[in-house]
């Protein structure tokens, strides 16, 4: 009973609002959200990311169920991040050059790599490397090294070798964006020799891409082929366009529309929210150091964000119709009680929620 009346609250607010948003849509209430269950039984992030745990088994999640965070180079610290509600970590990021070179890390970087790997492997984490990302718009040298056979194997090439000498799981793909019509073609080419040399790799190496929300800029420029390459795509469900508010429930809503509408299995769909607000841009952890009421709202002032009873229903949303969460990113959050985090964790896993928003 629960769980209907929840699906009811979920169809009742998507219905008020369409994909521009708008205050109301991101508007939870968090009594709602804490009488909530979820199907999914788990205590430990290692069995979500295992179908082999019968406890967390779910049918349409055959590999279980993602909870993937970014983890940028330039700010954070690896003794932070709370490993134990992750499944995933995509550090973030290493550049291409349009010859098909990586532009290398420096050696702080390469020392918290390891460290990362380090600690994530303890806890059954795995760890991807982030290629591209949004780089202030300019996506040049994929465009460029993607154009042309050679430089596309020596680019593949060095991803290897870079995965193998961190001793990494796997890459996530983060060119922002393929668009124009050879340019799919050649996203698409580089996925398919991507996925084939990491298939030669021993440990079971993933794919995964950060993909646009919805095909209104130039999502559309993603094939369908490339459905086939990945473990799953991590829909960036945030930054809509010319919206107020700019992650809101109908907004993740129409994402995954969009993605399933393109025959995007659900196994292979990862929703991702935002810890951080706009267009202040300023983390979801500075407005809840300043009042810990701001973790239990979406905004302060003029500026919106996803508060902990917002995360709360789009990881039902997440447990209704794909197979994951994903968030940009972990140096983001808080580390206590009010961690959006641990929020989504306790959703996603079934757990008894920790904190309840008055």
């Amino acid at each position: 009973m629960k769980k209907i009346l929840l699906s009811c609250v979920i169809l009742a607010m998507t219905a008020c609002g369409g994909s521009s948003g708008g205050d109301d849509d991101n508007s939870v209430s968090s009594s709602s959200v804490s009488s909530s269950s979820s199907s999914l039984a788990s205590s430990s992030s290692s069995s979500l990311a295992s179908s082999s745990s019968s406890s967390s088994f779910d049918p349409e999640c055959p590999q279980g169920k993602h909870i993937v965070g970014y983890f940028p180079s330039w700010q954070g610290d690896v003794q932070d991040i709370q490993y134990q509600y992750l499944t995933h970590i995509m550090y973030s990021f290493v550049l291409p050059n349009d010859n098909g070179s990586l532009q290398a890390l420096d050696d702080d970087s390469i020392a918290e790599l390891g460290d990362l790997v380090l600690l994530a492997h303890a806890q059954d984490v795995k760890v991807g490397i982030a290629l591209g990302g949004w780089n202030d718009g300019d996506d040049s040298a994929f465009v460029e090294l993607a154009s042309n056979s050679e430089t596309r194997a020596t680019f593949v090439s060095n991803i290897i070798d870079f995965v193998v000498q961190h001793n990494l799981d796997g890459v996530d793909m983060d060119w922002e964006y393929p668009s124009t019509n050879d340019e799919a073609e050649d996203y698409t080419a580089l996925m398919t020799e991507l996925r084939a040399a990491l298939d030669e790799l021993s440990g079971d190496k993933f794919l995964t891409a950060a993909v646009i929300a919805q095909g209104d800029w130039n999502g559309q420029y993603i094939q369908s082929a490339v459905f086939d390459q990945v473990d799953f795509f991590n829909i960036m469900a945030y930054d809509e366009y010319q919206a107020i508010n700019h992650s809101t429930l109908a907004y993740a809503t129409t994402s995954i529309d969009y993605w399933e509408n393109r025959g995007l299995s659900r196994e292979k769909t990862v929703l991702g929210v935002p810890f951080y607000a706009r267009p202040s841009w300023a983390t979801y952890s500075s407005y809840v150091d300043a009042d810990p009421a701001n973790a239990c709202t979406d905004s302060v002032g003029d500026n919106y964000y996803n508060g902990i009873p917002t995360i709360r229903i789009k990881s039902e949303l997440a447990n209704d119709r794909v197979c994951g969460m994903m968030m940009w990113e972990l140096s983001q959050d808080t580390h206590d009680e009010t961690s959006l985090l641990k929020a989504m964790w306790e959703v996603v896993a079934g757990q008894e929620l920790s904190y309840i928003c008055d």
